[in-house]
């Protein structure tokens, strides 16, 4: 047999139960971003076929975000002392469940209580994911962060893509968002022969003392008295700004500051997407060469150069270059500041991610704060607000260098 021959059943022969696993558990990000763009992208055929007042539209984004708020710090903290495969299973089974209500709703109260069923176990699911890998190898936090970060993105990438093919046959929204509850059910089903439950390290004392609210409380305690980890947790929740609300403010800069037609900024807010994705690709294939506290003030720097030619870009080009540059460098800042907070507290990533929730109402007021800025001094002064970012990002990073670095 050619060695051409022995190459598929080769590569079956290293395709492990473990490799399968780990495989599968990146997955559930890409899937997120794909079936969780669905029903925001269909939203004004939504809006139309059942007739939904703005208001209406207004409550199925909040109702969401506040049923997560009140959710995810308990469901994130409580992973420490519980089993993370029955949360991410069960999860993924209500999501399943909240795209067949939503794709099935005649009625707005339908709808609504389908996207909060989503709020409610959407992060917990993910997080016990996210979890599941970092316990298997503590010390490979930022290779798993970035490879979590890049099939997120793809996710992204994937969703505009298929919302267009739906379209395209006329299949309507309906079966749109059926296709995000057989998603869901696919994966879970994926996932249910594999062993998820490999940890590398011991739990945290007080996860071994069994779970309690007081347990969970002290557990979060000791993890604040950690100088180093508040930084990190400062540096995780900055990303967002540099996400979705910058790119939703980009488009109005867009189109008010450079008179571009709505197909012409759809096609410029796809550059930092990107040049996001070979940014994470370089952090995949340059971890171990760099270490993550200069890779991320070098990352900033980037970002804040992008934004300064991006805030005063007189023509098309200019602001292409600012959005390539700024997509560039935020790209990296989760996944390393996200590592850094799980090698900080190993053993108790359940608790990272609780402290990472409270981070939430950010999400809420910077936007609210840009479109004050923007009203009063025009959308120019709202988007360089968030020139603040790269500032903080900068402000934040852990010294001494040395204490941060993380294996590769």
């Amino acid at each position: 047999m050619s060695f051409v021959q022995c190459l598929p059943r080769r590569w079956l022969q290293s395709w492990t139960p473990a490799r399968r696993a780990v495989a599968l558990l990146l997955g559930v990000p890409l899937i997120d971003e794909l079936a969780g763009g669905l029903p925001v992208l269909a939203l004004p055929v939504i809006q139309q076929d059942l007739g939904l007042t703005y208001l209406q539209v207004g409550w199925l984004f909040a109702l969401p975000t506040l049923a997560g708020l009140l959710a995810d710090p308990l469901l994130h903290a409580a992973s420490d002392f519980l089993p993370k495969r029955p949360l991410l299973l069960g999860g993924m089974g209500v999501l399943a469940a909240a795209f067949l209500l939503a794709a099935a709703s005649q009625t707005f109260a339908g709808l609504l209580l389908a996207f909060a069923l989503v709020g409610l176990v959407n992060s917990g699911a993910l997080g016990a994911a996210q979890g599941l890998l970092i316990d298997r190898a503590p010390a490979a936090s930022l290779q798993v962060m970035t490879r979590w970060t890049l099939t997120s993105a793809i996710g992204d990438l994937l969703a505009p893509i298929w919302v267009t093919a739906v379209a395209a046959f006329q299949l309507g929204w309906r079966f749109l968002l059926g296709s995000g509850a057989f998603l869901w059910a696919v994966w879970l089903l994926a996932l249910l022969p594999q062993r998820l439950s490999t940890a590398a390290v011991p739990p945290a004392t007080h996860a071994q003392e069994g779970f309690s609210l007081t347990a969970l409380r002290a557990n979060l305690a000791d993890a604040l008295k950690t100088p180093l980890l508040l930084r990190w947790l400062g540096l995780t929740i900055l990303p967002t700004a540099l996400d979705e609300i910058f790119l939703g403010f980009a488009g109005l800069f867009l189109r008010e500051r450079l008179a571009l037609e709505p197909a012409a900024i759809s096609m410029a807010l796809g550059a930092p997407l990107v040049t996001g994705l070979l940014s994470l690709a370089l952090l995949e294939r340059l971890r171990g060469y760099l270490a993550p506290v200069p890779l991320l003030a070098l990352s900033a720097l980037i970002a804040l150069a992008g934004l300064l030619c991006f805030v005063f870009a007189g023509s098309l080009w200019a602001a292409l270059l600012g959005l390539a540059l700024t997509g560039f460098g935020a790209a990296t800042w989760y996944p390393i500041a996200k590592a850094g907070a799980y090698t900080t507290l190993p053993g108790r990533s359940g608790a990272v991610r609780a402290l990472v929730s409270l981070g939430a109402p950010f999400e809420i007021g910077l936007p609210l704060l840009i479109g004050a800025v923007a009203e009063g001094w025009g959308i120019q002064a709202g988007i360089s607000t968030l020139l603040l970012a790269p500032a903080m990002v900068l402000l934040l990073l852990p010294r001494p260098l040395k204490s941060t670095k993380v294996e590769a």
